[in-house]
């Protein structure tokens, strides 16, 4: 008998799965070289400098979910390319008008717009707002029309141009003492560099089609898309105050240490999110699309659901035993209560990571009603979670209600996300119930080992180990089955 089943037969070869794979890798070493640069960032800028920096990036952020109105997540939508270039120049236009709106703010108001966002040390670069704004923006409608057109090879160049540019730009403007100035202005030319190449693409596009933008066009795109401006900019802008509201919430109410040992769990946490989430997002938009038009989506998004819960409770779940126990050794003495927090983090994170890549179906489908209703909702839950543990409860406990709101809410929204897309969310529903209890399974031997430490049972993590990664390849190979990265098509 011949042994088939070999590696071709285990990994998909579909041209989206080799450019996830690839945009991974990019976005990995991008990652990489900022993180490479950090120690040597952190002696050519104090603290107080990286505070600055950190409150113009949230600053950036919240500003930036809102400046197109959202219209930037249309472009992949038209089946025609000539309607989806009116959906750029839409989306250029309201990003230009806002940028325009918050440049003449700053120069009659700046200081006190900054003082009512509690953000007055921001107040000498805020001329660097907009700038950042039109920057991050074009870098957005960019990246989303090479998404469109399959160029994701032109993505993850500009992953490394970032990565590698930002820290360039940041080590050189340290080394000639810029000040708070050089960690800004190093962040927007890393920016730039991505954009200049994603600009490119749009361009040569735009020639190849011969169509001319027009404010018929556009007010066509704005009126078939309204719905994007009219819910998804809210729910967008929900889930950035709802993200942000713990730490604030923890610092205020509770103790600024507890606020930091929570950053810290997210920093060590959200990184695959990061790395992974989002590029299965921008990889599985167009496949979503093709399989709504198709009928196919229901049975993808099942399928993708499925290889997203094998890759994330185990790891997370293992995290969360290992971290009282090794955080403080790691960290020092100071993070002492940070490993607790961390588990309880851990937890919730797992299921986000599911989630993630999975809501981009919701614009496939283009139910920004219901994003809209679920982030309202979200953000309700967190908020309502922390107060009564703070009102009823120890700081910890009120973790762990923040920890078991954001569980149900993800576990309640990616059962909606499969129902949207055409599956019976009671499927969606008994195969994360399966998954996370094979995880348990899995990651149990590790907690006895740990805790009753005896040779035999190493042995025994192992082979947890090893079924663990074969039911991540049988995911794999579902997902390659149901074809839902099988194939592109350029639009």
């Amino acid at each position: 008998m011949t042994f088939r089943w070999g590696w071709p037969r285990i990994f998909p070869s579909g041209k989206l799965l080799r450019n996830l794979s690839f945009l991974v890798s990019a976005t990995f070493l991008g990652q990489l070289i900022t993180f490479a640069a950090t120690p040597f960032l952190t002696r050519l800028y104090s603290p107080g400098e990286f505070g600055i920096l950190g409150v113009y990036v949230g600053l950036l952020g919240v500003v930036s979910v809102v400046a197109h109105l959202r219209y930037e997540m249309a472009i992949p939508l038209p089946a025609r390319r000539g309607a989806a270039l009116q959906v750029v120049g839409l989306a250029l236009a309201c990003l230009l008008a806002f940028s325009a709106l918050l440049l003449v703010l700053g120069l009659g108001a700046g200081q006190r717009i900054l003082a009512l966002a509690g953000s007055a040390v921001l107040a000498p670069y805020y001329w660097l707002l907009p700038v950042g704004l039109l920057l991050t923006g074009a870098y957005q409608v960019g990246t989303l029309w090479a998404v469109r057109s399959g160029a994701y090879h032109a993505i993850a160049v500009t992953r490394l141009q970032q990565g590698a540019g930002t820290a360039a730009a940041q080590l050189g403007l340290g080394l000639m003492q810029c000040g708070a100035l050089g960690l800004i202005l190093g962040q927007l030319l890393g920016q730039s560099l991505g954009l200049l190449r994603l600009a490119k693409l749009v361009a040569r596009d735009y020639r190849r089609q011969g169509a001319r933008l027009s404010a018929r066009g556009m007010r066509w795109a704005a009126t078939r898309y309204r719905q994007f401006a009219l819910f998804d900019s809210l729910a967008s802008l929900l889930d950035v105050l709802s993200s942000n509201a713990p730490s604030i919430l923890f610092a205020a109410l509770i103790d600024p240490a507890l606020a930091g040992y929570y950053l810290l769990s997210l920093r060590l946490l959200s990184a695959p999110i990061t790395l992974v989430g989002k590029t299965i997002s921008q990889v599985y938009l167009p496949a979503a699309i093709a399989g709504r038009r198709s009928g196919a989506l229901g049975g993808q998004v099942l399928a993708l659901q499925k290889i997203l819960a094998c890759v994330s409770f185990a790891p997370f779940f293992a995290f969360a035993i290992l971290a009282p126990r090794f955080l403080e050794p790691l960290f020092g003495a100071a993070w002492a209560g940070a490993g607790d927090i961390a588990a309880l983090t851990a937890l919730w994170v797992s299921w986000q990571f599911i989630y993630s890549p999975l809501s981009v179906v919701l614009i496939a489908v283009e139910g920004q009603r219901t994003n809209l209703i679920m982030q309202l909702v979200c953000c309700v839950l967190r908020v309502a979670s922390i107060l009564v543990g703070y009102r009823f409860f120890t700081p910890t406990v009120a973790v762990a209600l923040f920890a078991l709101a954001n569980i149900l809410f993800y576990l309640a929204a990616s059962c909606i996300v499969a129902d949207r897309a055409g599956a019976r969310w009671l499927s969606s529903l008994r195969q994360l119930g399966v998954e996370m209890a094979l995880a348990a399974a899995i990651v149990a031997p590790v907690q006895l080992a740990l805790g009753a430490p005896a040779p035999w049972l190493w042995p025994v993590v192992a082979l947890c180990a090893a079924v663990w990664a074969l039911s991540v390849l049988s995911g794999i190979r579902r997902l390659r089955n149901c074809g839902a990265f099988a194939a592109e098509k350029t639009i």
